[in-house]
């Protein structure tokens, strides 16, 4: 302890004192490794260009229009996904450190999106005129 104040070993300054260190050595070995990084980059044979579809850089691209000579375009696509009542994995809105199965709560959030949500973005997308896709998870 000192001046009331524990302290962990662990230390901030330190942290960004041994960060910087490291920086400065990677500045100064980085020159020697420049002739590796030039030869990795070498191209051995021409790149393949689609034959399937016009490909062109984007600066040589005539300029594009959406119908009704519209700015903007917006793609809806809300996910739609399975997910199993025995499996600990996955983000959640309740952390499940100690993987207990089932994970009631985040299967319960994640079951509401399908039970209720999906449903409500269908009437809001309906009353507003909006068409809209899903992104389907392989096993829906």
């Amino acid at each position: 302890m000192e001046g009331g104040v524990m302290r962990t070993g662990n230390e901030r300054r330190d942290f960004i004192k041994q960060g910087l260190f490291l920086a400065g050595a990677a500045g100064v070995l980085a020159p020697g490794l420049a002739p590796i990084a030039a030869r990795a980059q070498v191209v051995s044979k021409p790149v393949r260009r689609p034959d399937r579809y016009e490909d062109s850089f984007i600066f040589e691209r005539k300029p594009y229009t959406w119908p009704g000579n519209k700015t903007l375009a917006i793609w809806i696509a809300p996910n739609v996904e399975v997910w199993n009542y025995d499996s600990p994995v996955g983000v959640g809105v309740s952390p499940n450190s100690g993987n207990i199965v089932p994970d009631v709560i985040n299967y319960g959030w994640r079951e509401y999106g399908l039970r209720v949500g999906l449903w409500r973005f269908a009437d809001v997308f309906d009353a507003a005129g909006v068409k809209a896709t899903v992104a389907l998870n392989s096993l829906v």
